[in-house]
């Protein structure tokens, strides 16, 4: 909301109006549950929406899987895979990654070539970069 000096009188006055209800509505919401329900009412109601459907066993074997296991044959794990091995969907296994920032695709430490030929290749592909001069 702009200030009273900027703006025109009527909407300063129009969004105080409107502010100051909607702050007495909660207040009247809050109190007239506390009021109604006592000490139960300073609690949280239940949220909307259908309740989980993975349990808390689950959550913990897919970021264990994740941080300590490798699959066989794999430099890391895929959703799908750590999906099916742990019985939940791949979506799920998303979502619990990214709950935990887990990013089991990024390298975190630098691996040397064991190319022998590595130099070779190198400034064959990139004469200009690696050129003596």
């Amino acid at each position: 909301m702009r200030s009273a000096s900027t703006a025109p009188h009527t909407l300063v006055t129009l969004g105080r109006r409107d502010l100051k209800s909607f702050q007495g509505f909660l207040l009247r919401r809050v109190t007239g549950t506390v009021v109604h329900d006592r000490c139960a009412g300073l609690s949280d109601e239940p949220r909307p929406g259908v309740p989980r459907t993975i349990s808390d066993a689950q959550v913990e074997e897919v970021v264990v899987r994740t941080l300590e296991e490798v699959p066989e044959g794999a430099t890391h794990w895929s959703k799908r895979e750590l999906a099916k091995r742990v019985g939940i969907s791949a979506t799920s296994v998303h979502r619990i990654w990214r709950a935990f920032g887990l990013k089991p695709w990024l390298v975190e430490d630098f691996k040397v070539s064991t190319d022998p030929f590595l130099i070779t290749t190198t400034t064959a592909t990139a004469p200009s970069t690696c050129s003596r001069r």
